[in-house]
């Protein structure tokens, strides 16, 4: 079997391009040739096989390989599974791996996609569970959690050689975070400055270079560091210096389960969680960590972790322990490549109701006119 990735916009650290690595790797022997096909590649990694969508020979060369299967893993809108059908001059079995909240305006699934799409994989139940839509039929759809069973039992065992708790009180307490710039909410600095504790900071992860209201914020503190996006193993580094993570979404944000916030966990970190509902599949409030009902409970539980070294510990471990069997529960491999071999069977006969495209319409009118003038901004 050869299996074609489509991908929008692949940048190491990010959320999306996290989840393609992940797939990408998971099916490291099982598919016999693999390709990565990108509108636009900021970096990467070396051991994937990866171009631009640009390049239309490697493209067609491998679409000529037959016994050929897609793989759509979705977070922004682009119009690449458009364009590489155009190539094939046929319709080649898709999986469309969902990244992000269905629901949400500008990544809202276009109606070509939902057409063109054999089977849709959700990455957490409330994106599967989205009444917006429950129109798609279910027999067509899977929720699994991107956790491979190759990758999962070495970042454990080197996960475990790396925690370290440092307790030093003479030292500031380190809150962190590490999110894209789109999921930052406009008061998580208030939430900072109103922990009431003496000595800390406040290290942010994800953040670009430039002018930008983060960085604008943060320089007027001298208590704050910002950072961009970093490779999984200079994140990893940065989330062993923080003493409690700080994970706080707009509510109305179109996260899911981040990457980020399962291996802080695994690393024995104790997380303070406010936003969407996707995240909170991962905690159990005051076990293995806190979910706040709002921004004034985000920094009343940090302050609590910040006074008390043991209970750090306590949730810390525990988040480590629920995190490794969540990891141990909820392997997708084995049900993924199932799902590749049973995709032939699955005819396309989706119907898109007429209220949703007017949604899709209104919502995406910008995407859709870049697309049609072929130009695809970020």
């Amino acid at each position: 079997m050869n299996i074609l990735y489509l991908f929008a916009f692949y940048r190491i650290g990010d959320g999306g391009s996290s989840a393609v690595r992940a797939i990408y790797l998971a099916d490291k022997g099982f598919a016999e040739n693999q390709l990565i096909v990108c509108k636009r590649i900021v970096s990467s990694e070396g051991d994937m096989n990866m171009v631009e969508d640009s390049d239309i020979e490697t493209v067609r060369d491998f679409l000529s390989k037959g016994n050929l299967i897609i793989h759509y893993i979705r977070s922004n809108q682009s119009n690449i599974l458009n364009r590489v059908n155009r190539l094939a001059k046929m319709h080649i079995p898709t999986i469309t791996t969902v990244c992000q909240s269905p629901s949400y305006k500008r990544l809202m699934l276009s109606p070509y996609e939902i057409r063109k799409t054999n089977h849709f994989v959700f990455i957490d139940k409330a994106s599967h569970n989205d009444p917006f839509i429950s129109f798609i039929i279910k027999q067509h759809t899977s929720q699994m959690y991107l956790i491979s069973k190759k990758g999962y039992e070495s970042r454990i065992k080197e996960t475990a050689d790396l925690i370290k708790l440092e307790d030093d009180k003479n030292n500031a307490i380190i809150f962190g975070r590490g999110t894209t710039i789109s999921k930052c909410p406009r008061d998580m600095f208030d939430v900072f400055d109103n922990i009431n504790i003496v000595n800390k900071h406040f290290l942010i992860i994800g953040i670009p270079e430039g002018d930008n209201w983060v960085r604008k914020e943060a320089a007027k503190r001298n208590n704050v560091t910002v950072l961009p996006l970093l490779s999984y193993n200079k994140w990893v580094e940065k989330c062993l210096s923080m003493d409690i993570v700080l994970y706080e979404l707009p509510v109305n944000n179109y996260a899911s389960i981040d990457a980020n916030l399962g291996l802080a966990m695994l690393l024995q970190k104790p997380v303070v969680y406010y936003g969407p509902d996707a995240p909170k599949e991962r905690l159990h409030h005051l076990v293995n960590g806190y979910i706040a009902n709002s921004p004034k409970e985000i920094s009343q539980y940090a302050k609590k972790l910040a006074d008390n070294p043991d209970l750090r510990r306590k949730i810390g471990e525990e988040a480590r322990r629920s995190t490794i069997s969540f990891m141990e529960e909820n392997c997708f491999d084995d049900r993924m490549h199932s799902l590749y071999h049973s995709l032939n069977l699955v005819t396309l006969s989706q119907k898109v109701p007429l209220s949703y495209s007017i949604k899709y319409l209104r919502y995406c009118y910008k995407d859709i006119l870049r697309n049609i003038f072929n130009k695809y901004v970020y």
